[in-house]
């Protein structure tokens, strides 16, 4: 069945001898949750997430309309049979140079860079479906994988990053026309993924026209800021493309005669200027040269690419040698690994295990022999030991940890969707903080820490910085990728007073709370970026922070540390990688909706309020911004039950719950003076 809000491709397995692959519509999906409503044991399979090829002919044309422009609708068609994916990853650009060499047997005659248009898509499809299906033939190293340390020169590598930022746009000629010197004649090669050496530069005869040249936009990629361990461990990446036990063969031209592992360098050290939060991540830094992109700044991607660790366009070693006064003039991006890209897909979430295509979300982890149905009230049991046996603060931060912003407009309480959530009660001696901190850290991808202190405030760099001399944007905490979690530790927060720097943060920290945007310095102009980042504040008290939710944390004093911690670690090494997903699927939600849907929803969330407040007696009075994050409680606690608007039930437990939040908060202290 198809649905305009979203599709999730699935097998269902009916029995050990039998499966069928289907479109399941989402509001399907989730009712499969629910043990109440359905009598099926669902086993999803654990590598044939529905890819059968009609579902797959349907994805690839979505993806093929930009070629409708180019006449030519059997071409498509054409390379993408022709194409043979995995004599390319063995040696990609001997393979490109053999499609150029035969591409006039190939297809009808077209110019260089629409050739090189219908190339990038081929091979961009063929790498989407190696990698829904993820069954690679041949393993592709990941540069997030800590045990990639050394890589091949010209080798097809993938890199998950975040744009860093946007750098001049590069033409370049799509073709070389250079002599050979033992015959005299003209040889015409491929520039396609690559860039033009030194030696071709002196040799060749061809003159750049705008009907012969390619247009690559330039990026400054690095690892995406607070992400988590277990993104780069995840047995969906490691299985498909961290893997190193076959080594691919490369040109021997490229790498010298023999397969030379060059290792990389720590880009932390080397540019220190572009990792401000990396978290437990491993830090990699990388020039991406994409054609025909749309990028933009903090922009969340997976890349294909072909990699190039030594600047072929450098001169010899003796020629190296530069003025001193020219030294920090010199680009330093141009230093660091370039990616050609092929394939460059956004990811839902920054779970490598959750593909987004076309506003479509993929989901391609192992979820084997599991009940999906018991996924929501193991993630309230987790969180509710993290909080000290709290089960109602627990479902207050599992609506946090759902929370992304769906609708942004000028409505005087911020954008529909954003949630920022206090849990107060937590003395700084418990070990709440860094117990949920724990927690947190293991179910999603990317969490941003800051311990809330004076101290700690004052040093804070938060807002990123051009640097007029370098022409570089120098990273700052809260640059970030759209999702990003931000915990905040107010527990050791003591009365004091803040300097010029600590109070200029703390002006950053609340535009964030109150807005989700964040103003970039470009020292002339400080333009506004928007920002999608739920917040937790922990803190003995009321924070000083304004949150749209608070509630106490009550305790239960039966449990002692050492039992909840015990039981923690039993239940997420069950059950992690199956919350992992789960959440990324609920937190995907308004990403792969249709485009009308953040209106449609509001509008029927309002419809089911009043409705149900009429017929229940809900008489309780609120201001705009209390009701925004009334409405946007049940909504998200909705989505985990598997209902995609307000039901009568969902209302009438979270009225019950605000009835328990409201008795706590009359007897909550209140917090320290701090200027």
């Amino acid at each position: 069945r198809r649905d305009p809000c979203i599709e999730l491709p699935c097998v269902i397995q009916l029995s050990e001898n039998s499966s069928c692959a289907v479109i399941i519509n989402i509001s399907l999906f989730f009712q499969a949750l629910k043990p109440s409503e359905t009598s099926l044991n669902l086993k999803v399979n654990n590598l044939n997430m529905g890819v059968d090829q009609p579902f797959w002919d349907d994805i690839t044309n979505q993806l093929c309309t930009d070629f409708q422009d180019l006449k030519q609708p059997d071409s498509v068609k054409a390379i993408w049979n022709h194409i043979d994916y995995d004599k390319f990853l063995e040696n990609p650009r001997t393979y490109i140079q053999e499609l150029f060499d035969d591409k006039a047997s190939m297809f009808p005659p077209v110019l260089t860079n629409v050739w090189e248009a219908r190339i990038l898509q081929a091979l961009h499809l063929k790498h989407v479906e190696r990698r829904v299906q993820l069954q690679p033939t041949v393993n592709i190293p990941s540069l997030n994988d800590p045990k990639t340390d050394k890589i091949i020169n010209g080798q097809v590598v993938t890199f998950r990053c975040i744009i860093q930022d946007c750098l001049d746009q590069e033409v370049c000629p799509s073709e070389l026309s250079t002599e050979n010197v033992i015959n005299g004649e003209t040889v015409s090669t491929s520039t396609l993924l690559r860039d033009i050496t030194a030696n071709e530069l002196e040799t060749c005869k061809t003159i750049v026209r705008k009907d012969n040249a390619s247009e690559r936009e330039l990026y400054i990629a690095i690892t995406p800021p607070g992400e988590n361990y277990w993104v780069s461990e995840s047995k969906v990446e490691a299985k498909g493309f961290g893997a190193e036990e076959k080594r691919m063969k490369m040109d021997t031209d490229n790498v010298d005669g023999d397969l030379k592992l060059i290792p990389l360098p720590d880009y932390s050290e080397l540019f220190p200027e572009l990792f401000k939060n990396i978290g437990e991540a491993k830090p990699i830094a990388c020039l991406l040269k994409v054609y025909d992109s749309t990028l933009k700044p903090n922009d969340l991607v997976e890349v294909a690419a072909i990699i190039e660790l030594e600047d072929p366009r450098s001169p010899n070693d003796s020629d190296r040698e530069m003025p001193d006064e020219l030294q920090d003039d010199y680009p330093k991006f141009w230093k660091l690994p370039k990616l050609f890209v092929f394939s460059c897909l956004k990811l839902a979430d920054g779970n490598p295990q959750i593909l987004m295509m076309e506003e479509k979300l993929f989901p391609v982890f192992p979820l084997s022999n599991i009940n999906l149905s018991d996924c929501a009230q193991i993630l309230r049991d987790i969180l509710a030991l993290a909080l000290g046996g709290d089960r109602s603060a627990a479902v207050y931060a599992m609506v946090a940890l759902a929370a992304r912003i769906i609708h942004r407009e000028d409505s005087g309480f911020g954008p529909l969707g954003k949630y920022v959530l206090n849990l107060s009660g937590i003395p700084e001696s418990s070990d709440i903080p860094e117990t949920f901190q724990r927690v947190i850290k293991r179910l999603i991808p990317r969490v941003l820490l800051l311990n809330f202190t004076i101290q700690d405030a004052q040093s804070w760099k938060l807002t990123p910085r051009k640097n007029a001399h370098t022409n570089q944007l120098e990273s700052g905490m809260f640059q970030m990728a759209a999702g990003t979690h931000i915990l905040i530790n107010e527990t050791r927060l003591t009365v004091g007073q803040f300097d010029d720097n600590g109070r200029h943060n703390i002006g950053v920290l609340k535009e964030l709370i109150l807005n989700q945007h964040v103003k970039y310095d470009y020292t002339y102009q400080f333009p506004s970026i928007a920002v999608d980042s739920p917040v937790i504040i922990l803190s003995d008290t009321s924070s000083v922070l304004q949150a749209d939710m608070k509630i106490p944390v009550k305790p239960d004093t039966k449990l002692t540390m050492e039992e909840r911690h015990s039981r923690i670690e039993q239940l997420m090494s069950e059950w992690g990688p199956q919350l992992q997903a789960y959440l990324s699927i609920v937190r995907s939600l308004s990403l792969i909706t249709h485009p009308t849907f953040a209106e449609q929803s509001l509008n029927e969330d309002f419809e089911s309020f009043f409705r149900i407040r009429n017929q229940d007696g809900f008489k309780t009075k609120m201001a705009a911004a209390q009701f925004s994050t009334f409405i946007t409680s049940c909504r998200l606690w909705g989505v985990y039950k598997g209902e995609l608007s307000i039901s009568r039930g969902g209302l009438m437990f979270w009225k019950d719950l605000e009835i328990i939040r409201d008795q706590r908060i009359g007897t909550a202290p209140t917090p320290p003076v701090v200027q």
